[in-house]
């Protein structure tokens, strides 16, 4: 069987939460040198826009202007990433996967399996610990302590609260629930560009700064105490 080297990128798609972008960065990457590896994250291109209901499932949009009587959008919610690396030394493999699915057990010997899922599972963990990091300076300069963070589900059933008529179990009241929309302010082409120079330069935030932003997502949470923790420590460090 004949067999061919070739250069091979490592390719994973994380979730994002929380990251609002001006329209016009739809599309663009970052680029930089991790670990002694190329790394590119990049978002969703122009072909996942969301279609007039604003949902899709790459891109959302919630916030529109009027432009001529037709709703242009002005911000686009970012739901997913992709997060490629160059692997650095050619990969020898048979020729004949080229033409197949991933992973045709028929066509590999067990030694290459092996090899294929060290490779895949070393530059996955790679991924994440980049993805990671590209995160934490995007709250940075865009001074946005939401931005990445998991969500949080609380035990609320979305139920209102109901007054019942204890004997009949008739219902006589119900409240009236607020429904807060999610906003947030769009990362502009500015910090893009900063979030860019300060990933390529290897610049991480300052502690001070992460250390606030746990403050502020454990307040949303309503864990006063670990936010009183990290603010204290806040204190201490930047003293």
């Amino acid at each position: 069987m004949k067999h061919i080297d070739l250069e091979l990128e490592s390719w994973n798609r994380f979730i994002i939460r929380n990251l609002t972008v001006e329209t016009d960065l739809v599309g663009l990457f970052h680029e930089f040198q991790f670990d002694e590896k190329r790394v590119r994250i990049q978002l969703p291109s122009a072909k996942y826009l969301p279609g007039e209901d604003g949902e899709g499932e790459k891109l959302s949009c919630n916030s529109w202007r009027l432009v001529d009587g037709k709703q242009v959008p002005t911000k686009y919610w970012v739901h997913e990433v992709d997060v490629t690396i160059l692997i650095p030394n050619r990969i020898t493999i048979p020729e004949e996967v080229l033409s197949r699915q991933p992973n045709a057990y028929d066509i590999y010997s067990q030694a290459e399996q092996d090899r294929l899922d060290e490779i895949a599972n070393q530059y996955g963990g790679l991924a994440e610990k980049a993805f990671d990091i590209w995160i934490r300076v995007l709250r940075w300069k865009c001074n946005n302590s939401a931005i990445g963070r998991p969500a949080i589900h609380g035990s609320r059933s979305g139920w209102s609260t109901y007054l019942i008529h204890e004997n009949i179990s008739q219902s006589v009241w119900a409240s009236n629930d607020t429904m807060v929309a999610k906003g947030s302010k769009p990362m502009t082409s500015l910090e893009w560009q900063a979030v860019e120079t300060a990933m390529q330069a290897n610049n991480m935030p300052p502690i001070y700064f992460e250390l606030m932003f746990d403050s502020i997502e454990h307040i949303k949470n309503e864990d006063l105490q670990r936010a009183v923790v990290d603010l204290w420590i806040n204190e201490k460090e930047s003293a």
